[in-house]
């Protein structure tokens, strides 16, 4: 059943370690209520990308990327 699928929150990706953590810090500094975040290293493309600590359903995922999208940050939903 995909709708039980579940999904990371994913803010951005980028091609140096240096620039996640700074993008991820600048993101703490504007809300710090927003979900917990980490950077992951993405092996195939060298990408270090934000994600959320925690998965959700697609429906929360998309709840989520919404408000972040109203607040003018990127957002996408991530497949585990």
């Amino acid at each position: 059943n995909i709708s039980n699928k579940e999904y990371r929150i994913q803010l951005g990706a980028f091609g140096k370690f240096s620039n996640a953590d700074r993008y991820l810090n600048g993101l703490v500094v504007k809300d710090s209520q927003i979900i917990k975040l980490f950077i992951e290293e993405d092996n195939l493309t060298g990408l270090f990308k934000i994600k959320s600590v925690r998965s959700f359903s697609k429906d929360e995922g998309k709840s989520i990327c919404i408000n972040f999208k109203n607040i003018n940050i990127n957002c996408i939903l991530s497949l585990i």
